[in-house]
């Protein structure tokens, strides 16, 4: 009897494990990622890139203290994610919708943000990608086996509409002839 309840408790622990481990729902907190931006050699990291810092002002333009200290203010932005490679024909196909998109949001508190889950390209292959497509939204280069494990994206193109909570909003995968007007929907929504 013993030995069946060990059994029983290791299943149910191993479950458990992997369900965290792998899979993400609308819902769920979206897991950190870190990167590289594809252009220049800056470090980006997802939750920063979903939040602003600036210190607050008065109306003469001075920075306000209180206690000693400047006061910060927090602008937190829903972020919009897009699992893409290079030999993935729908996602090449959906990058000129997806730009488009992004250019309709700007000046809004939202940010889209490629994410390139290719093995090992080169600087110039990205580059070559970025001008082909006239990519004006950052890429950011990321470990492969790290974004298939947090983001379950090994079936691309994958979008995700992370919230200003840094909830999962909406998964969209494959290619979607009506990719601008879902986003528009959501974001429209979210802001």
């Amino acid at each position: 009897m013993k030995n069946f309840i060990h059994i029983i408790l290791a299943i149910f622990l191993i479950l458990i494990t992997f369900a965290n481990t792998y899979g993400i729902e609308v819902g769920d907190k979206a897991p950190n990622l870190i990167g590289y931006n594809a252009i220049g050699e800056a470090r980006l990291n997802l939750y920063r890139l979903m939040t602003k810092m600036i210190f607050k002002k008065d109306e003469n333009g001075q920075l306000i203290k209180k206690n000693g200290k400047f006061e910060k203010e927090f602008t937190n932005y829903v972020m919009v994610l897009n699992f893409y490679s290079k030999t993935c024909i729908p996602c090449l196909k959906e990058i000129p919708t997806y730009n488009k998109t992004a250019t309709k949001f700007k000046g809004k508190k939202v940010k889209f943000l490629y994410i390139n889950v290719d093995p090992n390209p080169t600087k110039a292959q990205i580059e070559k990608l970025i001008s082909q497509y006239n990519i004006s939204i950052p890429v950011m280069m990321v470990n492969q086996k790290e974004a298939f494990r947090k983001y379950d994206a090994d079936t691309l193109p994958r979008l995700y509409i992370i919230d200003q909570k840094k909830r999962v909003n909406k998964i969209i995968t494959g290619f979607n002839e009506q990719l601008e007007a879902e986003i528009t929907e959501i974001l429209n929504q979210l802001l």
